[in-house]
C-alpha cells in the first residue's frame, strides 16, 4: 500500500474538530439575574435581563407587573472563554422599584432575538420593609412624609390649603432625588411651591424637614380621598473605594406620604338667581367714563371682578341691561391670574356704549352673588344704578347749568330709555359743570409769572414693602450686631476657656517654683475648677465633682475628684499637707481638660436682645429756593413784550435743569394760555399744582384753563372739591405724603426700639408704654399718608401725564393696521405712561383702557415734557 504523507494531517484536523465541536454548539438562553429573592418596598434595586449567546432584535416589550416600576435599562456586552468554551452575554440592567408589599411575580414572556424567539422564564420576589444599607433599619424610621389638609370638611369649589412635610433623621446624609410626584384626580390643584427647610419635633428630638405647600379646590361633592405624594430620596449608607479615592454609597428610596380624606359638601340650596358659580371672596367694581357725553361720543362701562376663589372652574360676569338708544360694542372679557396662583385674579369686561339720542339714562343696577365658604352663606355685591347724561351733538359750554332730572314717572326715566327734551335743541340741558360750582369763579385772565426756584417733591415708585424695610430692618440689624456682642461676652464656652487658661498659668507658676501651694493658691484653683466644670455648689462632694466633669464632656473625672478632696484636706484638715505630686497631677489634668461647646454662640434668650436701638433717621434734602438769575429776568421781559414763544423756550430750558420747579411750570402754562393753547396750559398748571397743592394762584389758573376744555377728567375734580377729605388731601403733595409714609415707618422703628429697651432694662414699663404709643402713632401716621396719597389716584403716579391734543388710543403701535381697535382720547384726559416704542407711548387711560399714543400728544406731570422741534 502506498503511503500518503497528508493522511496524518487530515487525522489531526479531524480530531481537533471533534474536540472543538462543543464550543460551536453552545446553547442560547435568556434569564433574569437574580432569579428571585427579596426586595424592599419603595427601594430601588437592579434587575438584569441576560441574553446568553444571543442578542435581542428591536425593543424589548416587558410584561406589565402590578406594583413594580421598571426604569430605562443600561446595556452591557461581555465575552468570556473558559476551557476553550466561548460565551457571549448581552445584559439589560433595569432599575426596579416595588410599590407595594407582598409577592411580585414577573411572568414569563417571549422576546425576539437574532437566534429566533426565546422564552424568558418567570421570576418571583418577596417585597417587605425597605432597610437602609446593612443596618437593617426600615426606611420609615429614618424618613417619613405626611400630607395634611387644612380642613376635613369643605364646600364644593372651596380653596383648601395642603401641607406636605418630608422629615428625615440627621443620622444619615440624605438629599432629595426628585420633586414631589402627585397626580390627583377630582380636584384642581396648584403646583407645589419651592421647598422650605424647617425643623420639626418628633419624640422630643428636633429633626430637619422639607415643607411644600399648595392649594386645591374639589370639583365634585362626596368623600374625597387625596392620593399620597411620592418623592424619591437619596441616602448615603457608607463609602466604597480606597482612602484616597473613596466614593459615597448612595441608595435611592421612594417615600410615600399619608392620604388625607376630605368630606366635600354641595353648595346649599336654593342659590340666588344671580349666582353664577363663584365660590370664594370677591369684589365687583363698576366704572363709567365719562358720565356726561354727546351723541356719538363713546362711553366705556367697565365691570371688574376681583378676588380669590374657584377661577379655574370658569367664572362669568353678570349681564348688563342697556337701552336700545345705545350702540354696544362689547369685546371679550380679559382674565388676569396672578403668576403661580391659580385661584387669585381678576376678570375685566369693557362695554363701549355709543349713544344715538340725547337724554338722561340709567345704567344698572348690577348684582353679583357668590358663595362665601368661610361663613357658609351666599353674599351679594350690589352696585346701584348710575345716571349718564347725553347731550346733542352740537358744541356745548362746560359752564352751562346741569340737566333737569325727569320726574319719577317721566317716560324713559325708570326704564332706561331717553326722556325726550321738552325744549328745542338750543335750550336743552347739558352735562354737569366740570368743576364744583361752590368755588368762587376764577379771574377772566391768568395771573402774572412767578419767581423761579420754588421747588416741590416729585413722587417716586414706592412699594408697600419699603414701609416694612424702614420700620423693621434697622432695628433688626442693630439687634443682630449688639446681640452677637452680648452673646459672645456671656458665652459659657469662652468663660470656661478663660478659666482653663488662668488655671494653667497658676499651676505652671506653682510647678516652676517647686514649692507647696499656699492656701490662697488652692482657693483660687478651687474657684477656677468650679468655673471650668460648671459646678454650682460652693462645697461640692467628690461625687459632685466626678458627675460635673463627666456631664461637661471632660476626661479623668475620678482624678479631678481626688484632686479636689486632697485640696480640701490641705485647706480644712488637721495636717494641712498636700501630696508632693499634687501640683504635677493637677497640671496634667488641666492640660487634658476638653471643653465641648454645648450651646450655640448666637443669642437665643430675651435678655440677649439689643439693650438699645436707635430709630433710623430719614434725611429729607430739600433744595433751597434760589433768588433768580439773569435768564429768568430775560424770560419775564420777553413775556411782558408779548414774545410768548421765546419766553416759553427760555423757561423750558430752565425746566430741563430742575423739573421740580412748580413756578416754571406755572410760567410755561401762562405762555400757552396767552396763545389759547389751553390743553397744554392745563397740563403744566396741573403739574405745578401737584408739586404745590396749597398755592391759590395756581389753582385759580388751572380752573381757568379747565373751563376752556370740552370736558374735565374726573381725577382732577378732587383738586378743586371743597369736601373735608379733599381739603385734607391737598395739605401735602403726593410726594409729600410718600415722605410722611416713610417717616411713619421710622417712628414705628423708634417705637419698637423703645419696647426692646423696656424689655432689657428694669424697670422698663415706662419704656414699653412709650414705645407702644410711639409705634401706634407711626402706624396711624403711615395709614393717614397712605389714605391721602391714594385719593390722588393716578395723579400720584410718577408716570402720570395729560393728553393735550385729540388722539386715538391704538391697540398696537402702528398707523398702518387699519383694522385695529381704536378709541378717542380727548384733550385733558389723564393717563399713566408705561414703555415706549419708536415714538409711541404705551399708556393706561380711564376705565382701565391700555393702548398706544404718539409721545408728542402727552405732557408728563413729573418728567421732562416731550416737545416736537418747532412746536414749543
Amino acid at each position: 500500500m502506498t503511503h500518503r504523507p497528508h493522511t496524518g494531517i487530515l487525522k489531526t484536523l479531524l480530531g481537533l474538530a471533534i474536540f472543538l465541536a462543543p464550543a460551536t454548539l453552545l446553547a442560547q438562553r435568556v434569564y433574569w439575574d437574580p432569579p428571585g429573592g427579596t426586595l424592599g418596598v419603595g427601594k430601588t434595586a437592579d434587575l438584569s435581563l441576560v441574553f446568553e449567546n444571543a442578542a435581542p432584535e428591536g425593543d424589548i416589550a416587558l410584561p406589565t407587573v402590578p406594583g413594580l416600576d421598571f426604569g430605562i435599562p443600561s446595556v452591557s456586552r461581555q465575552t468570556s472563554i473558559i476551557n476553550l468554551k466561548t460565551t457571549s452575554r448581552v445584559t439589560y440592567t433595569y432599575t426596579v422599584r416595588p410599590m407595594q408589599k407582598g409577592r411580585i411575580v414577573i411572568p414569563r414572556f417571549i422576546v425576539q432575538t437574532d437566534e429566533g424567539p426565546m422564552t424568558v422564564p418567570s421570576v418571583a420576589f418577596d417585597v417587605g420593609e425597605a432597610s437602609v444599607g446593612q443596618t437593617g433599619l426600615p426606611i420609615e424610621e429614618l424618613v417619613q412624609s405626611q400630607l395634611t389638609a387644612s380642613t376635613e370638611i369643605a364646600w364644593l369649589g372651596e380653596i383648601v390649603d395642603l401641607d406636605y412635610l418630608l422629615v428625615s433623621t440627621p443620622r444619615y446624609n440624605s438629599s432629595l432625588g426628585s420633586d414631589p410626584i402627585w397626580n390627583p384626580s377630582g380636584i384642581i390643584a396648584e403646583p407645589f411651591g419651592k421647598p422650605q427647610q424647617v425643623e420639626v419635633r418628633q419624640g422630643g428630638l428636633r429633626r430637619p424637614a422639607v415643607r411644600y405647600t399648595t392649594r386645591m379646590i374639589p370639583t365634585s361633592p362626596g368623600r374625597l380621598e387625596l392620593p399620597p405624594v411620592r418623592q424619591r430620596i437619596n441616602i448615603q449608607t457608607g463609602t466604597r473605594g480606597s482612602f484616597f479615592f473613596s466614593q459615597p454609597q448612595i441608595e435611592e428610596f421612594l417615600i410615600t406620604s399619608s392620604s388625607p380624606t376630605i368630606d366635600v359638601r354641595p353648595l346649599p340650596e336654593p342659590a340666588p338667581e344671580d349666582f353664577l358659580g363663584a365660590v370664594g371672596q370677591f369684589t365687583l367694581e363698576s366704572r363709567i367714563v365719562p358720565e356726561n357725553a354727546s351723541v356719538g361720543e363713546p362711553i366705556t362701562w367697565t365691570l371688574v371682578l376681583k378676588g380669590t376663589g374657584n377661577w379655574p372652574m370658569g367664572l362669568r360676569l353678570p349681564q348688563r341691561s342697556v337701552s336700545a338708544d345705545f350702540e354696544v360694542v362689547q369685546p371679550d372679557p380679559r382674565e388676569e391670574i396672578e403668576d403661580g396662583q391659580m385661584f387669585t385674579g381678576s376678570l375685566t369686561e369693557d362695554a363701549v356704549l355709543v349713544p344715538t339720542k340725547p337724554g338722561i339714562y340709567e345704567l344698572g343696577p348690577i348684582s353679583f352673588s357668590f358663595f362665601d365658604p368661610k361663613a357658609g352663606v351666599y353674599r351679594t355685591e350690589f352696585i346701584d344704578a348710575r345716571t349718564v347724561t347725553i347731550q346733542p351733538a352740537a358744541n356745548r359750554s362746560p359752564l352751562s347749568p346741569p340737566p333737569t332730572a325727569a320726574a319719577p314717572d317721566a317716560p324713559g326715566r325708570d326704564t332706561g330709555t331717553a326722556a325726550p327734551p321738552a325744549e328745542p335743541p338750543a335750550a336743552t340741558t347739558t352735562a354737569e359743570p366740570p368743576l364744583p360750582d361752590d368755588l368762587p369763579a376764577p379771574a377772566p385772565l391768568p395771573r402774572d409769572p412767578l419767581p423761579e426756584g420754588r421747588t416741590g417733591l416729585i413722587p417716586f415708585h414706592l412699594p408697600a414693602a419699603w414701609w416694612f424695610l424702614v420700620a423693621f430692618i434697622p432695628p433688626a440689624l442693630t439687634w443682630l450686631g449688639l446681640a452677637f456682642r452680648v452673646s459672645r461676652r456671656e458665652d459659657l464656652t469662652r468663660i470656661r476657656a478663660r478659666a482653663r487658661r488662668e488655671m494653667l498659668a497658676l499651676l505652671d507658676r506653682m510647678h516652676a517654683g517647686g514649692r507647696t501651694p499656699t492656701a490662697a493658691e488652692l482657693a483660687q484653683w478651687r474657684r477656677l475648677t468650679r468655673t471650668l466644670w460648671r459646678i454650682p455648689r460652693a462645697e461640692p462632694t467628690r461625687a459632685d465633682i466626678a458627675r460635673a466633669v463627666t456631664e461637661a464632656g471632660g476626661k479623668h473625672a475620678l482624678a479631678w475628684a481626688e484632686l479636689w478632696r486632697e485640696a480640701d484636706s490641705a485647706l480644712y484638715g488637721s495636717d494641712g499637707e498636700l501630696p508632693e505630686d499634687w501640683t504635677l497631677r493637677a497640671l496634667k489634668a488641666a492640660r487634658e481638660a476638653r471643653i465641648v461647646r454645648d450651646r450655640p454662640g448666637f443669642p437665643h434668650r430675651l435678655r440677649h436682645w439689643a439693650p438699645r436701638l436707635t430709630a433710623p433717621l430719614l434725611v429729607l434734602i430739600l433744595l433751597c429756593p434760589s433768588s433768580g438769575n439773569a435768564a429768568e429776568a430775560d424770560a419775564r421781559t420777553l413775556y411782558r413784550e408779548g414774545k410768548f414763544a421765546e419766553a416759553r423756550a427760555a423757561w423750558l430750558a430752565a425746566l430741563a435743569q430742575s423739573n421740580r420747579d412748580w413756578a416754571l411750570h406755572n410760567n410755561i402754562a401762562l405762555t400757552y394760555a396767552q396763545e389759547e393753547r389751553w390743553p397744554e396750559a392745563a397740563a403744566h398748571w396741573t403739574s405745578a399744582l401737584l408739586l404745590n397743592p396749597r398755592e391759590p394762584a395756581i389753582r385759580a389758573n388751572l380752573r381757568l384753563a379747565l373751563l376752556h376744555l370740552d370736558g374735565v377728567d374726573s381725577e382732577l375734580r378732587r383738586l378743586f372739591s371743597d369736601r373735608l377729605a379733599d381739603r385734607g388731601m391737598r395739605l401735602l403733595s403726593p410726594a409729600g405724603w410718600q415722605v410722611l409714609f416713610l417717616i411713619g415707618a421710622g417712628i414705628v422703628a423708634a417705637g419698637l426700639g423703645g419696647i426692646i429697651v423696656g424689655l432689657f432694662f428694669e424697670p422698663g414699663r415706662r419704656w414699653r408704654r412709650s414705645g407702644a404709643a410711639l409705634a401706634a402713632a407711626g402706624v396711624l401716621l403711615s395709614g393717614t399718608a397712605t389714605w391721602a396719597g391714594d385719593r390722588f389716584g393716578p395723579l400720584a403716579s410718577p408716570d402720570a401725564g395729560m393728553i393735550v391734543t385729540p388722539t386715538e388710543l391704538h391697540s398696537i403701535p402702528s398707523d398702518l393696521a387699519e383694522n385695529q381697535q381704536k378709541t378717542l382720547l380727548p384733550p385733558g384726559s389723564i393717563i399713566v405712561m408705561d414703555r415706549t416704542f419708536l415714538g409711541w407711548q404705551r399708556v393706561q387711560a380711564g376705565g382701565g383702557s391700555v393702548g398706544w399714543v404718539r409721545r408728542e400728544t402727552i405732557i408728563p406731570f413729573y418728567r421732562l415734557p416731550h416737545v416736537k422741534p418747532g412746536s414749543a
